[in-house]
């Protein structure tokens, strides 16, 4: 027996969600959890009960551009417990093809938003990952996978000031987001104590993926 999932209107997203199951219906209640406010790159982990395994869904994506911006910030205070400032934006924009929308059912559901620095050293170019994200009703379908995957793959591709190397910062005791990335080939690299501010516990891990070349970029199927 399939349930119908309701979608969110295109202008009001559904912010802390959990799954709950009972014999007739599939419903949702909102729910906060703060240890889990970091998970997949800074955003509430969804609490799922007896859900099943990922789908494989049908996914688009599109660049960020000033003109769907305001989607990119929908989504954000949909699913992060923050407020990003004008540089975070910025810096998104200018990271061109590498901050994207997705879209499941002509609808935008999740993002990814890098930034493009220039690697101490003289070492060339590394990304460095702000945010990923999905709403909370299409969360634990494979679409962060796939914006990950998707941005790799563009790593893979840039032979112009290539990528050396893809970062980010997770919070220590967020294992949920560490077993994420590590099944990317992300690793422990560094740990920065009393990184946050207004999290418990304060601190967080640097996780790193070293391109060696780009030709030589290997990304998980």
């Amino acid at each position: 027996m399939r349930y119908h999932i309701p979608r969110p209107s295109r202008f009001f997203f559904p912010v802390f969600i959990r799954y709950r199951w009972t014999r007739k219906t599939l419903f949702f209640v909102p729910t906060l959890d703060l240890r889990d406010t970091e998970c997949v790159g800074g955003h509430w982990r969804l609490v799922e009960l007896k859900m099943g395994k990922s789908q494989d869904v049908q996914v688009s994506f599109d660049t960020v551009r000033e003109k769907n911006l305001m989607q990119l910030k929908k989504l954000n205070l949909s699913i992060f417990p923050v407020t990003y400032q004008d540089k975070f934006y910025t810096d998104a924009l200018s990271s061109g093809d590498f901050t994207k929308l997705a879209y499941y059912a002509d609808l935008c559901v999740g993002s990814i938003a890098c930034r493009l620095e220039k690697k101490e050293g003289g070492g060339g170019v590394r990304l460095y990952i702000m945010t990923l994200g999905v709403l909370a009703p299409y969360r634990r379908m494979g679409i962060g996978s796939k914006l990950l995957r998707k941005t790799l793959e563009q790593c893979e591709q840039q032979t112009e000031s290539p990528i050396m190397e893809v970062y980010l910062h997770v919070q220590t005791n967020n294992d949920a987001a560490i077993e994420f990335y590590k099944k990317f080939n992300f690793e422990i690299t560094e740990e920065i104590k009393n990184y946050y501010k207004h999290l418990e516990p304060p601190d967080c891990f640097v996780l790193s993926k070293t391109l060696v070349s780009p030709s030589k970029t290997k990304v998980p199927q």
